[in-house]
């Protein structure tokens, strides 16, 4: 697993085969400065972890594309396979928001986003409604309010 900063879990469950599924949203810093002082965009990861071996099966990125903050799923999937998640999307002024270095530079926070947490394969059920092809799928956008 590559080192990274995860501030903000989604939603974790246990498989039916054993292993855990963990969904967060995870910063890698480019430098060995502060997350904080040298703020990295986080995004949308998976990593699913067999508790047996002690060993993480599966690291990835869901979405390389969508930097988001303060994740959100319904109450009632908690513990459980959520199709989906919320986030608030992370920009620039002017820019896709890469990097940026306090106090010079803010983010905006612009955009809920909804995301897919499951392969089509196994969310068969919103694929038909809302077109899912994969998990980490932008599947909702809502602005937020100015100001």
């Amino acid at each position: 697993v590559e080192p990274g900063v995860v501030l903000h879990l989604v939603n974790a469950y246990d498989r039916d085969d054993g292993t855990v599924v963990i969904h967060g949203y995870k910063a890698i810093p480019k430098k060995n400065a502060s997350y904080i002082l040298e703020y990295t965009p986080p995004f949308l990861h998976e990593w699913i972890i067999d508790p047996t071996s002690n060993k993480v099966l599966i690291d990835r990125c869901l979405n390389p594309k969508e930097a988001v903050e303060f994740p959100a799923i319904d109450d009632r999937d908690v513990g459980t396979a959520a199709s989906y998640c919320y986030g608030v999307r992370t920009t620039g002024i002017g820019s896709p928001l890469e990097h940026f270095a306090t106090p010079n530079t803010g983010i905006l926070l612009d955009e809920v986003l909804k995301f897919s947490l499951l392969d089509s394969d196994d969310n068969k059920e919103d694929k038909e409604k809302e077109g899912i092809t994969a998990a980490g799928d932008v599947i909702g956008r809502d602005m937020l309010p100015a100001g």
